[in-house]
């Protein structure tokens, strides 16, 4: 495995199907007990990816086989693989040579579900209850629990409300016991008042919300997660400004 200063896995380029890449992940990965688990714009995969990037969701306890796995099938498959980021919850690539946006393929391995020390789910359970979609490999989880992590993704991270996801979110209100799980899920993490303010907004003709409202969301949520377990969420605080050891050499 190359370590140079791009931090690349395998070599060489010749364009491979986005199904054949995924296919040869599939069942290299299955070889260590793994699934592959996803929250959004899985509808067409492995056929055809509809959205910038390809998010998938794995167990921090399971990175470093999910790396060896990727370089496995990206040598055989004589395709590049490039780390372009390192964070705290999660490691962004650009496989080149897979047929995709231009011919690249981003992929997000997300590891850790936790803004600022404020874990909003766990990978782990996510994970656990995830079951096949449909006839496909790609393994999902309830409406209500994929909106509510889609919902933190954009809003806790980037303090807006995910414009092409709103008919997503206004379609929960046709499934009684999913809509009950987000607003679970929701009120332990926002508290009422801001989730029904929120929703309100989901369901408005000008969702937009204010970045002065979106920050006292995102305080209260700190100060609600120190005051609950003052000692752990300052020690996730300060991990989340670390980058993860990484065994693999990349």
């Amino acid at each position: 495995m190359e370590n140079t200063g791009n931090q690349s896995i395998a070599i060489t380029s010749r364009k491979v199907g986005l199904k054949k890449f995924f296919d040869c992940l599939y069942y290299e990965i299955i070889k260590h007990n793994l699934k592959i688990v996803m929250v959004r714009n899985f509808e067409f995969l492995p056929q055809q990816n509809i959205a910038r990037d390809i998010d998938l969701i794995i167990r921090e306890t399971d990175l470093d086989v999910w790396l060896l796995c990727l370089n496995k099938i990206c040598t055989e498959l004589s395709v590049h693989c490039k780390v372009k980021k390192i964070s705290s919850y999660c490691i962004n690539m650009i496989i080149e040579g897979v047929d995709d946006k231009n011919n690249d393929l981003q992929l997000d391995l997300n590891y850790r579900f936790n803004w600022r020390g404020i874990d909003f789910y766990s990978t782990e359970q996510l994970y656990q209850e995830s079951i096949a979609y449909g006839s496909t490999y790609i393994n999902v989880a309830g409406s209500g629990v994929r909106c509510f992590i889609t919902l933190c993704h954009s809003y806790l991270y980037g303090g807006f409300l995910p414009r092409k996801y709103i008919s997503v979110f206004r379609n929960l209100a046709g499934d009684l016991k999913e809509l009950e799980k987000f607003n679970e899920l929701s009120d332990h993490l926002l508290g009422k008042w801001a989730r029904k303010n929120l929703w309100k907004r989901l369901y408005s003709e000008n969702f937009y919300v204010p970045r002065w409202l979106a920050n006292i969301h995102r305080i209260g949520i700190f100060v609600h997660g120190f005051y609950r377990k003052p000692r752990y969420t300052t020690m996730s605080l300060l991990e989340s400004y670390k980058t993860p050891r990484i065994k693999v050499g990349l």
